[in-house]
């Protein structure tokens, strides 16, 4: 795929938009929790899903750590994945 100008999409810049988009969707989630005084964090880290989650499990102090995925089915799913 090629952007209009001809150039290859920055696959960089890409990726650290979709995760800009990510942790902007899951602060407004957030909000609800803060709104009902539920203290609230959102981390969108890079990297392996079972890795990032193990680390913030060891190193943060919470009680409970709650993900969300891209809510993909079907074919896109196969393919892609839900993450």
């Amino acid at each position: 795929m090629r952007k209009d100008d001809g150039r290859l999409p920055d696959l960089y810049e890409d990726r650290l938009a979709k995760r800009a988009g990510a942790t902007q969707s899951l602060e407004s989630v957030a909000s609800t929790f803060r709104q009902a005084g539920i203290q609230t964090t959102v981390h969108t880290p890079a990297g392996e899903a079972g890795s990032c989650i193990a680390e913030l499990a060891v190193t943060q102090d919470v009680d409970i750590i709650a993900m969300a995925t891209h809510g993909r089915s079907g074919i896109s799913e196969a393919v892609l994945g839900s993450r």
